[in-house]
């Protein structure tokens, strides 16, 4: 079981980072776009926009979010391997950090082309740390013989 944990963790928690940063710079992106966007309008005619232009702010606090939470998920490989008791914190922090990107990232629209948006791609690096943080967790048991 060890050594299933430590595979389902390194697998896991590298590809939940690396969504993770690649949700983070498409919400980098595009909360520079509506940067642009929305340069030299009033609030008001920002406002009578509505949801069809998302907040920047939220897209880029969202990003840095993201970030944080790649870095967290490759923390937590890390301290899997080294064996110390801290997973269990190291997995609640990257699992809530994913959550809290979820939450600030803003709903926007994506067409067929655009791949998948920033909140979905959190989502799915959020999965992949409740899995990773699963196999690290099985890989820092100590076998019972």
């Amino acid at each position: 079981m060890k050594i299933a944990g430590i595979i389902v963790a390194a697998l896991m928690l590298t590809l939940s980072a690396l969504v993770g940063i690649l949700g983070a710079s498409k919400s980098f992106d595009l909360g520079g776009s509506v940067e642009e966007i929305t340069q030299g309008l009033s609030d008001q005619q920002i406002e009578a926009m509505g949801d069809a232009v998302p907040s920047s702010t939220r897209l880029k606090l969202g990003g840095a979010i993201g970030v944080v939470g790649a870095l967290a998920a490759v923390g937590l490989l890390v301290i899997a391997f080294i064996k110390k008791p801290l997973v269990t914190k190291a997995a609640l922090i990257a699992v809530g950090l994913c959550l809290l990107a979820i939450i600030i990232y803003p709903h926007v629209e994506a067409g067929p082309t655009d791949g998948m948006a920033p909140r979905t791609q959190s989502i799915v690096a959020m999965v992949m740390a409740i899995i990773g943080a699963g196999g690290a967790l099985l890989a820092q048991r100590r076998s019972q013989a």
